[in-house]
């Protein structure tokens, strides 16, 4: 049982692969607790909505504020009915538990993008989900602390997937959001912790590239500028040289863990790690970086990307070299 009403009782099945295919209808009896009267009902066998791999039946026009014994069992095509299963459940809603599978799927310095799967069980009707952000910590402690909204998602029942942009967030910091499913009462939280990236910054070191085939190099303004927001250049953390080819099929050969699909979203997949330092690391950023090896002909592009970092969240800042072909 996964869902009640007044009315009625959700069901969701999980049937042995062997059977699957030859899978019809459910059927079985019912009766209200304590009574020896029983009724017999047939439900189609579908996949559900929300999870594919069950089937979902419901069993509607029953009494209110009642307690309900099943007896329910699984009918193939060739009208042949499997062992049954017995299940007790009332027709009264009750608290949803928590939402499944809550994740953050992209962030900026001042928004993230939540989603989040229905409640294995909601125990009634889901006509909204809340939405509660506590800030946590931020990099500004001077700027602490903003108090938000509760904000309320309104929701269609039994949806595969739910999305939320939540926005007015500050860079650089942590925040505690938690989402709970609301049927006739608010039901029990999930609760992610989120860190918002810093904001945009000017670049702070210039390149400084030799290529064996050309006398210089020239780079392109920043496609994405510095906004107003602050600028925390205490949070840059490294610098890295990517090699882009026109063909793009330049392959990533850099251990760079959760930098990558950060990266990958910026500048795209396929590129090649030419270098890469702390900021630290004064010594080598003295020196010119040698840029050799190249195919002949070949039209190439280079990226000087600099990385910021609050706990695990990644700010990227770039600029792209002039194309260039190799001699």
């Amino acid at each position: 049982v996964y869902k009640k009403t007044y009315t009625a009782i959700y069901f969701k099945c999980q049937v042995q692969n062997r059977t699957m295919k030859q899978l019809e209808k459910f059927v079985g009896n019912y009766s209200v607790s304590g009574s020896s009267v029983s009724q017999t009902f047939e439900a189609v066998a579908e996949p559900c909505i929300v999870w594919p791999e069950y089937y979902c039946f419901n069993v509607s026009e029953l009494s209110r504020r009642k307690i309900y014994n099943f007896g329910i069992s699984a009918a193939l095509t060739n009208k042949k009915v499997g062992g049954q299963v017995e299940v007790s459940a009332s027709t009264k809603e009750e608290a949803s538990g928590p939402p499944e599978d809550v994740k953050i799927t992209s962030y900026t310095p001042t928004s993230v993008v939540i989603e989040w799967k229905y409640p294995n069980k909601s125990n009634g009707v889901i006509k909204s989900f809340t939405i509660n952000i506590l800030e946590v910590e931020m990099f500004e402690k001077e700027k602490c602390c903003l108090a938000f909204p509760i904000f309320e998602s309104p929701a269609e029942d039994e949806e595969p997937l739910y999305v939320h942009e939540a926005g007015g967030l500050l860079p650089a910091s942590s925040y505690a959001i938690s989402i709970s499913a609301k049927n006739m009462y608010s039901g029990a939280p999930a609760i992610i912790d989120v860190n918002t990236p810093p904001s945009p910054m000017d670049i702070m070191r210039q390149p400084n590239v030799q290529l064996s085939s050309l006398p210089a190099l020239s780079w392109n303004p920043m496609e994405d500028p510095p906004t107003d927001l602050p600028q925390y250049h205490t949070l840059i953390k490294s610098y890295l040289l990517l090699l882009l080819s026109s063909k793009g099929d330049q392959e990533t050969n850099s251990n760079l863990g959760s930098l990558l699909p950060i990266l990958e979203s910026k500048i795209g997949s396929g590129f090649k790690v030419l270098w890469y330092k702390e900021t630290g690391d004064e010594e080598a950023f003295k020196q010119p970086i040698k840029v050799d090896n190249l195919e002949p002909r070949k039209q190439y592009q280079l990226a000087w990307v600099q990385v910021s970092q609050y706990n695990d969240a990644y700010g990227i800042d770039y600029i792209l070299s002039d194309h260039f072909i190799a001699l």
